[in-house]
Order: C-alpha cells, then structure tokens, then sequence
C-alpha cells in the first residue's frame, strides 16, 4: 500500500509537471545593435545575428519581441515591455534575452551600447547606455524560475581619444544571479569576433544548438557552444556561462514539441559522449564551504604532456576529494578539464582528463549525481611561454562546487 501511495503520488507530481510545462509562457526579447552613429563603432553582424536567434527562438514557441539598431529610448522602452510581460507571465514563466552589438564596462558594470551613443567617459556611459543589471533585476524582483540572459556584445568598440575612465576589453564578469543563466560570447575582459560570414562565431553556433539540440540541458547546450566557438576560432574565443537557474535539467525544447533534430556533428558528439552534467538545482555553495573544501582537498590534478592517465600523486589528492565529498553528499560538484591547446583534438582531450578525474572520484564511492564533468569550463589564463610550470597549468583539471542540493 505505501509502495502504491509513493508512485501514485509520483505520477500525480509528473501530471502536474507535465500540465504546467505545456502551460508556461515563453517570451524573449532580442536586440541587434550594428548601424552606429559613430563610424568607427558599425558591426556587419548584429542584425542579422538577432534575426537568426529571434528566429530559432519562435520555432521553439517563444514569444519574441525583436528591436534592431534601437536608440537609447528604444533600448529603454523595450526593457520596459519585457519587465511587464514577464510580470505579466508569472512565476512560471521562462524569459530568455539575447543582446548583440557593443557593450562596454565600467566600475564593473556592463553597459549595452544605443546606436545613437556617443561616450567619451564613464559619466556619459552611465547617462546614454542601458545597464545589464536593469535586466536582471526584473529577472531577480520578479522571481520566475527560468531566466536566460545570452550576450554577445563583446565586441571590440574602439575609443575616442581623450576616452577616460572606459573597461577597454569587453565586459565585466557578473556574479551568479539566483534562476539567471548569463551566456558571454566570451572570457570576462576580452573581445569577441563580430566575424567574416553572416553572423558572429558565437551566434554562429548558438544558433546552431538551439536548432540541432534544443532538447539537451541548458547547461550542456551553452558547453558545447563553447566547444563550437573553440574550434571555429582556433582557440582565440572562449565563451563563459554562469548558471544560477533552480531548475534542473531545464531545455529549450518547446513543451510536447515533435519538430524534428538535426543530427551533431561527429567531433562534437564525440567530445559529449565524455561529458557528464551535474544537477544545479540549489543554492549557490557558501564562501565557508568553499573554503573548507580548498583547505581539506586539493582542487587541481596535473597531467603529463598529451596524456588522460592520472599520476599516482593525483590519485593521492583525489582520494582526500573523495573523502570531503563523502561527508557532504548534498554538495554537487564540476570537474573542468584542461589541455595543452585550445582547438581541435586537444578539447577531447581536456574532456577525456576530466572524465578520468570523475571516474576515479565514482570509483571511491562518490555518488554520480554528485559529480559532472566539462572542457574549458573556467576563467584561467592559456599560457603559451616556455617555461614548464606555466604550461603546466594548461594540464590541470580542477574541481569547483557548484551547488547545494535542498533535500
């Protein structure tokens, strides 16, 4: 009788879930910014890349309202109309925003660039440029589980003489916001290529997940865009994510969609047959518990030269990670994979140390829904100078807390 109890109760949960998932309402608002009054400042791509992704979205039954070349006072009246509809949407809905064209930094605020902009300080940035933040303060006030915030506004903007006071590579890194997932085109302080073809690298290949796997889990989509821009740049461009959304395994794939998938092409799907997620579900790990988990694990393996085999002095380090992750089986945990190059087969390499850090954890009884697994995940520097221990740390792999589980 329980054992009937737990599954009736089951199915009558996954009724619910599945009611309210063909229920949810699914709005987007997409930005391309590219004729700029200013000449030096004119993109080729940002129009057409926010046509492509406003596109792909409306096939997955989103929403989409899509500005292109907006001022400021159509920038301000768009960030207006999605505030009120995700308001209007609820708690359930799943909101996703895509901006392409300039952005700039300043104080650590990032700022998406108007095509009537003209700034030549960071007072005068902060009067004719919409902050990113006002964003994510509609995302985070009105507390929908679902939010994603996908930048590819890192291009490089050149300033005019006399400029002061101006982030001068890219934008700022932006701390992890509760239910926001935010996608950088790339690496936090550096440039992204608005590209040679119709459309940047990094919308490139956005655009090309979100149509050949936009049933995958949002967080292994945005990996393997970074897998995508990786190869397609030679290494030069290295998108970010940082996911603070509260729901696990969520997809863009449209509630009972039976449009058809176009198959992956076979690099990347041999690098994804490597990788294992890890549940984001939670809350964000404390600095105490991060710092506990430096003081009593050692959080990097080193690799030999082109090889995936862990030294014995690894396994030692990974059997005190074994041990830690053990007494806190509520902690979820990445394990980011390095390698010698950033391009070609050196991404399957970085993604087969990192498999073999998880295997070797698994082995030492850590729980598989404790620990995933990824390429390229963090923000460290590629070293290219000669001297063995700065190549040394292109080989490493490292093991961050990522979550808290709430059971």
């Amino acid at each position: 009788m329980r054992l009937f109890a737990c599954a009736l109760l089951v199915a009558t949960w996954l009724t619910a879930h599945a009611a309210a998932s063909e229920n949810e309402q699914r709005i987007a608002l997409v930005i391309g910014n590219a004729a700029y009054k200013v000449p030096a400042w004119k993109l080729e791509n940002p129009v057409r890349d926010a046509q492509l992704v406003a596109s792909r979205l409306t096939a997955l039954r989103f929403d989409v309202d899509l500005v292109l070349d907006a001022t400021k006072a159509t920038m301000d009246e768009s960030f207006q109309r999605f505030g009120a509809r995700l308001k209007a949407a609820g708690r359930d809905a799943v909101a996703v925003v895509f901006y392409a064209g300039h952005g700039a930094e300043s104080d650590g605020a990032n700022f998406l660039i108007p095509v009537d902009a003209n700034v030549r300080n960071k007072d005068e940035l902060r009067y004719q440029a919409p902050p990113v933040q006002f964003l994510l303060d509609d995302m985070a006030r009105l507390g929908n589980a679902v939010n994603i915030l996908v930048l590819d506004a890192c291009r490089d903007m050149p300033l005019p003489d006399g400029a002061r006071g101006l982030g001068r590579g890219g934008l700022a890194a932006m701390s992890e916001t509760p239910n926001v997932l935010i996608a950088y085109a790339t690496a936090p302080n550096t440039t992204a290529a608005d590209g040679r073809g119709r459309n940047s690298p990094f919308t490139t290949a956005f655009a090309a997940a979100l149509e050949s796997q936009p049933q995958d889990p949002v967080s292994l989509l945005f990996e393997d865009v970074q897998i995508r821009v990786h190869q397609h740049t030679q290494g030069r461009q290295r998108p970010r994510f940082t996911n603070g959304l509260g729901v696990a395994r969520w997809s863009f794939a449209a509630p009972s969609s039976s449009a058809s998938v176009k198959p992956q092409g076979t690099e990347l799907t041999s690098i994804r047959s490597l990788l294992a997620p890890v549940s984001l579900a939670g809350d964000t790990p404390s600095k105490g518990l991060q710092d506990d988990f430096a003081r009593s694990a050692q959080d990097s393996v080193f690799f030999q030269f082109g090889e995936a085999v862990l030294r014995a002095e690894a396994q030692i380090a990974l059997d005190t990670q074994a041990k830690w992750l053990l007494a806190h089986p509520e902690v979820r945990a990445r394990i980011y994979g390095n390698a010698d190059e950033r391009e070609g087969d050196a991404l399957e390499l970085g993604a087969q140390r990192a498999k073999a850090v998880r295997d070797y954890l698994l082995g030492a009884g850590v729980s598989s829904e404790q620990v995933g697994s990824t390429t390229y995940g963090l923000d460290l520097p590629f070293s290219r100078t000669s001297d063995e221990a700065s190549w040394a740390l292109n080989r490493r792999v490292q093991t961050k807390l990522v979550a808290v589980s709430r059971k």
